[in-house]
Parts: C-alpha cells; sequence; structure tokens
C-alpha cells in the first residue's frame, strides 16, 4: 500500500516532504494496550530494521550533499536519541527508513492517514535554507531538523511554544523534545507484548 504524507514547519522556514510506503508485518506494536502514554491522533511510526539493547532501530541518511543540513541533522538526531528509550536513530545509507533530501517546493502539512509502519523523504526547501534573512530563513537548523525528525518519527504538530512540535509560529523553538513528545514517540515504538 503506498500513500503520501507531506509535512511543512508551521512557521514557512522551509519544507518537508514525507513521501512513504507502508509496509505490512513491520516489527512495531504501535498502539500497545500496556503503554500508559495516550497516542494522538495522526501518530504513525516508521519501519524498523530490529531491536537493539530493547530499543527499536530506525535508519536514515542525509542526502542533502550540504554541510549546513548534515549538522543539523547530527545535532537533531543527538537531541532525539539522548531522550528516547524504545528507539534509536541510526546513519544507514544502504537502507533508510528517513530519507533527508533537498529541493526548492514548499509542501502543505498533512497527517498520518494510518497507524501502519512507513518510509519516509525528509525535502528541505533549499531557498530557506539559502536565506541569511527574512521570514523564511532558517533561524535554528537543529530545531527544524528535530521537528520534521519528530514528523517522520510519527508525532503529529501541536502543544505550544517552545514545544518542538508547536504548530504555532514560535520565536524560539525547542530544539529538543519535551517530556510528552518523547514519552508519545516511545510509546509508537514499544516493544511487542509477546503472544503465547
Amino acid at each position: 500500500m503506498s500513500r503520501s504524507l507531506r509535512v511543512a514547519t508551521a512557521v514557512g522556514v522551509y519544507a518537508a516532504v514525507i513521501a512513504g510506503t507502508a509496509v505490512a508485518g513491520s516489527a512495531l506494536h504501535p498502539h500497545s494496550a500496556n503503554s500508559a502514554t495516550s497516542i494522538p491522533a495522526g501518530a504513525c511510526p516508521l519501519v524498523t530494521t530490529t531491536r537493539q539493547s530493547g530499543r527499536a532501530i530506525v535508519t536514515y541518511a542525509d542526502n542533502s550533499n550540504d554541510p549546513r543540513v548534515a549538522q543539523a541533522v547530527q545535532t537533531a538526531v543527538a537531541n532525539w536519541n539522548q531522550s528516547l528509550t524504545n528507539v534509536r536513530l541510526v546513519a544507514d545509507p544502504n537502507f533508510a527508513a528517513v530519507s533527508i533530501r533537498a529541493g526548492d517546493r514548499n509542501e502543505p502539512i498533512a497527517t498520518c492517514p494510518s497507524s501502519t509502519a512507513r518510509t519516509v523523504v525528509i525535502t528541505l526547501s533549499t531557498p530557506r535554507w539559502d536565506a541569511t534573512s527574512g521570514p523564511n530563513a532558517v533561524v535554528d537548523p537543529a530545531a527544524s531538523m528535530a521537528r520534521d525528525l519528530g514528523r517522520a518519527l510519527g508525532l503529529p504538530s501541536g502543544g505550544t511554544c517552545p514545544d518542538l512540535m508547536s504548530s504555532h509560529v514560535c520565536a524560539s523553538r525547542n530544539a529538543s523534545p519535551t517530556a510528552r513528545e518523547v514519552a508519545i514517540v516511545n510509546a509508537l515504538y514499544a516493544p511487542r507484548p509477546k503472544t503465547p
């Protein structure tokens, strides 16, 4: 089953297109009955390759060929990995559940149509990353990338400023997820309960 999920930052700093393919039989149990965290509508997980030390592994590749993006990706991945207990982002250019690339188009924000695990492509708007000032300039690349990775990991936009996933224009956005955002992502990637 194929589908597309398109996301962009609410502040219009840059656009991210997440286009994906749903994968049946993923090793996830996104809505575990044992989870104490309520998973909001619109939340959907990525395909995981395996579990290591109890954590689902989500692979990513930065194909943008842009050193500014590479630094933002590195910082954003570190922020997410320091916060999460059930999932870890790991670079893998051969199989990426999240592929990051450069482009030149803005896309509208959309929600996940189902909870089926998928792969995604985040397309960053090059003109916005190249801008040095103005309302469309990337002011905090790490926070912008962390927000897009949050969307890729399955978080819908929401919350208030300065929350990472806030759908509001924020003078300064957190570059790290809040405890609530972390709890939702951890619930999405919780281990599947063993069945007899």
